[in-house]
């Protein structure tokens, strides 16, 4: 079956974390990925994405209420006749389950959480247009001034480890900074759902952007190539 293709270098921020840790064969496959996205339909976290925003914009949200949604969700599915629906809100139900042990270690202090819209939120690094899309703006109490962000990963079975939420933590800090914030690295989050494992940006930022920096540079310089031995498969382009 034919499939669209993206014509310019374009990494989702999750994808180039996992880039910058993964073995050559693994990273050839991630940009094949990001040129061809997958046709067939994918569990989307969209459910538990709401849920974890609202925890984080409402102090008075608890992880009793985390279970409570993640029960109402199963007891949607339960109501639901499409498969794939059904799949994506027992999925959104295992990370509220997942996540709501270690959530009062990962709600932030000191800031006032608001959400924030996911569209736009890019940043341009090495050729390679990075798909930031934080979750929660962190804002300093009294002001409208964003000192942070927080950046969920949904994923089962493609958990990212410390070493790959570190480098999500300095590209959510690079972004801010890129928008004309003055972001605070230690408000700049990352968080794995269900590896319960959270990231801040890492004193060495510096080396990390060079690291990041270097890795777009190489996705950028392969991009094309790959592309065109897509094309020569009969795979249609049509879309940026």
């Amino acid at each position: 079956m034919d499939a669209k293709l993206r014509m310019s270098p374009r990494f989702s921020l999750n994808k180039i974390a996992e880039y910058m840790t993964a073995t050559p064969r693994r990273r050839r496959s991630l940009i094949i990925d990001q040129i061809r996205p997958p046709i067939a339909k994918v569990i989307n976290y969209e459910d538990a994405r709401r849920v974890l925003v609202r925890f984080f914009c409402d102090p008075d949200r608890t992880p009793k209420k985390l279970l409570e949604a993640a029960a109402a969700l199963r007891d949607r599915a339960a109501g639901s006749h499409d498969e794939h629906r059904i799949r994506c809100l027992i999925s959104s139900a295992r990370a509220l389950e997942s996540f709501a042990p270690f959530s009062e270690r990962v709600r932030p202090k000191a800031v006032v959480a608001v959400g924030c819209p996911r569209q736009g939120a890019d940043l341009a690094l090495g050729g390679v247009r990075i798909v930031v899309s934080p979750d929660v703006s962190l804002l300093e109490p009294g002001t409208e001034r964003c000192v942070g962000a927080v950046k969920l990963h949904f994923s089962r079975s493609a958990p990212l480890g410390a070493e790959e939420l570190a480098y999500a933590a300095t590209i959510v800090h690079e972004c801010l900074s890129d928008k004309g914030y003055d972001p605070i690295k230690a408000r700049c989050f990352s968080v794995d759902v269900f590896a319960q494992i959270i990231e801040t940006v890492p004193r060495s930022v510096k080396d990390r952007v060079k690291n990041l920096e270097a890795a777009c540079e190489e996705i950028a310089e392969r991009w094309p190539k790959l592309l065109e031995a897509l094309k020569s498969l009969g795979v249609i382009g049509d879309n940026a």
